[in-house]
């Protein structure tokens, strides 16, 4: 188990100690977890094991086992909402090229190959991926449990896992160094704010999944949003009880300000709610904005109880960043150590957040900054943030129960401010 603890010690305000990945953020686990899998309630159980068993042929049975996943979902019965079907994969290495998962099949990993009990953390059932394709197809009403994800580098959205039009449920994985690639021809200061290939660990196109207690690192994009996740076309899933490590966006974009949100962007009505996580040293490259998360083009995300430790941006919004008409709103976050990156928190472009809750420490960025945009701020603690707690310029600003102090610039600074603070 990994240790991180972090002391702010200024005035003695906060210590904060944790690990990973039993990390607790308001009684909720983050990380993955063991789970059992109750094979009583399908009604057909398969299983894979690359381990030789016997020299019988293949069946799918618990004796003798499947060798591959591509085989044990051709084999399955015919599954519905009422007869469900679960595949049960041991440890070991397994090679996939573009596996479709299928609605109402369920895939288990973690298993050991001799008695079959499970622990996903010690007995890894590792997905490495073949070819150049997006790993892994979501399908709706399916789930995928306990696998170590890695080794994608696809040329197209979504490198891991593509989520086009369907909503699986993703938990308790290892998705981890993962990458959407891009010819580098084709990148050049013509391409400002193009069109990449974005979210290297999920990509979701109008998409609704279910992103729970996973493990997401050390994804990247050579050139698009969203270095672990992409939102966009109106996608709506629900990101509960993760931990996002080292994603970055951009890795070799020579600063066209197309790569934005270091673990998550949204964009186009996407609505996601993202709750309970652990924003750590995520960044966003090539001048891209939000090192963690990033929202722009009527996106309505939901920011509740998540950390935000050390993320970091080329350009601004160490932590966060909204424009474009975004309308986020943030409740019970903690933001401590982002930056660089202009701001922990920012707003532009007709953005209009809501902060309801949020403690904004100690981060080199600044706390919070509001370009040609609105916020209504209540309750939040901002303290300790170099610059200004709160700068708006040509914005309307609503500031209230809030406790600012101990900034090294003014507790809010204002240029063409409207409002009430």
């Amino acid at each position: 188990m990994v240790c991180l603890r972090l002391s702010l010690v200024h005035a003695g305000l906060l210590v904060l100690a944790f690990s990973v990945p039993l990390l607790q953020a308001d009684e909720q686990t983050v990380g993955p977890v063991t789970e059992n899998v109750e094979t009583a309630q399908y009604e057909q159980v398969l299983y894979v094991s690359a381990a030789l068993h016997s020299n019988a042929l293949p069946d799918g049975s618990r004796q003798s086992p499947f060798r591959g996943l591509e085989q044990s979902l051709e084999s399955a019965h015919p599954a519905s909402a009422g007869r469900r079907i679960v595949i049960l994969v041991a440890d070991g290495n397994y090679s996939v090229q573009s596996l479709r998962m299928k609605s109402h099949v369920d895939l288990y990993g973690g298993f050991d190959a001799d008695d079959w009990s499970r622990d996903v953390h010690r007995q890894k059932t590792i997905l490495t991926a073949q070819g150049d394709q997006t790993m892994i197809i979501g399908a709706d009403d399916a789930r995928i449990d306990g696998f170590f994800i890695t080794g994608a580098e696809s040329q197209v959205g979504g490198g891991a896992f593509l989520c086009d039009g369907s909503s699986p449920v993703i938990t308790n994985n290892y998705i981890e160094a993962n990458r959407t690639v891009r010819d580098p021809k084709t990148i050049n200061a013509a391409d400002l704010h193009g069109k990449g290939n974005g979210g290297a660990a999920i990509c979701c196109i109008h998409a609704s999944p279910m992103v729970k207690n996973n493990r997401i690192g050390r994804n990247t994009t050579d050139f698009g949003d969203g270095g672990a996740i992409y939102c966009m076309a109106a996608s709506h899933p629900t990101i509960h009880g993760n931990l996002f490590y080292s994603n970055e966006s951009g890795l070799v974009d020579p600063d066209t300000r197309s790569s934005n949100g270091g673990a998550i962007a949204c964009t186009h009505y996407s609505n996601p709610v993202i709750r309970h996580n652990v924003f750590l040293s995520n960044h966003a490259g090539g001048r891209g904005d939000g090192g963690a998360i990033y929202g722009e083009y009527f996106c309505q995300p939901q920011l509740d109880g998540n950390i935000f430790l050390w993320n970091s941006s080329e350009d601004d919004g160490a932590a966060v960043y909204f424009m474009a008409a975004a309308r986020p709103r943030l409740r019970g976050n903690l933001f401590v150590g982002n930056g660089p990156g202009g701001g922990a928190i920012r707003l532009s472009k007709n953005g209009l957040a809501q902060l309801e809750a949020n403690t904004i420490v100690g981060n080199p960025s600044g706390g919070i900054i509001c370009r040609a945009a609105s916020l209504v701020s209540v309750n939040n603690f901002i303290c300790e943030n170099s610059g200004a707690g709160i700068s708006a310029q040509s914005s309307v600003v609503s500031s209230q129960n809030d406790t600012i102090c101990g900034q090294s610039g003014c507790g809010i600074a204002t240029l063409q401010l409207h409002g009430r603070c």
